[in-house]
This record gives structure tokens, C-alpha cells and sequence, in this order.
């Protein structure tokens, strides 16, 4: 069974993870976040040796739960790819005792490289998604 997200405006508004990607905001104007957070468990051991898109395809199937793990896997390698300037897609640089982490390595050299980068894979999957 899919994760349930709700309307921050309204609790009783719910949808799959996949309808929000496609949605985007709630009818009411609202974002829609997951309704319960209490089953995300994310071990460091799991992601110890993990390169980006190894992580960002664990952490996001913790969320988006009606993607399959080979849609997932294919947005995330689409999306993560080339396309940045650097093979750690997202640096992590420390400077004296502060890490820093670049999120300026993507074409419009702005953090929503991110998560926009990903977006249209996600879409286009949503046709194909275990209801």
C-alpha cells in the first residue's frame, strides 16, 4: 500500500506519492506532505559506501513508495547524471569546522537543480506507477 500525503491545509485531502509529484499543490493550496514519518528509518551503515545516486534513490523510496525500485532507479540515473559539473553531483566541502555542501553544480548553477533535475522522470513515470 502506497504512503498517504495530506494537505497542510487539509488533513482529510489524501493522495499517493505520485499523485502529489503530478499535482504539485493541494486544490486547496496547500503542499502535500507525508502523513506519517514514523516508518522512515534510514540506517548510515546503508549509505556508508553509497555514491549520490545510490542515496538519493534509497532516500527517495523511502517517500515515493508506489515507484518501483527500477523507475526509481531510472529517474535518479536520468536525472543525476552528467548534466552536472562534477561526479559527486553534490560536493560536500569543508572549510575550517564547517562541511558545506555545493548545490550549485547543475546547468542553472542553483540549489533547485536538485530536486527540479528529477521532477520530469518522476512524471513520466506516473503513468506506470503500482496503484
Amino acid at each position: 500500500m502506497a504512503r498517504v500525503f495530506e494537505s497542510t491545509r487539509n488533513n482529510n485531502i489524501e493522495v499517493t506519492p505520485s499523485e502529489a509529484i503530478v499535482m504539485g499543490l493541494s486544490q486547496d493550496g496547500g503542499l502535500f506532505v507525508p502523513r506519517d514519518l514514523s516508518e522512515i528509518k534510514l540506517r548510515t551503515e546503508d549509505i556508508k559506501d553509497a555514491d549520490f545516486n545510490q542515496i538519493a534513490q534509497k532516500i527517495i523510496g523511502l517517500f515515493f513508495d508506489d515507484f518501483s525500485e527500477e523507475q526509481l532507479k531510472e529517474s535518479v540515473n536520468g536525472a543525476y547524471d552528467e548534466k552536472f559539473d562534477t561526479k559527486e553531483i553534490v560536493p560536500i566541502v569543508k572549510t575550517g569546522d564547517v562541511f558545506i555542501m555545493e548545490l550549485f553544480h547543475g546547468k542553472t548553477i542553483a540549489f533547485k537543480d536538485i530536486a527540479l533535475s528529477i521532477l520530469p522522470y518522476l512524471i513520466g513515470h506516473r503513468q506506470n506507477c503500482r496503484l
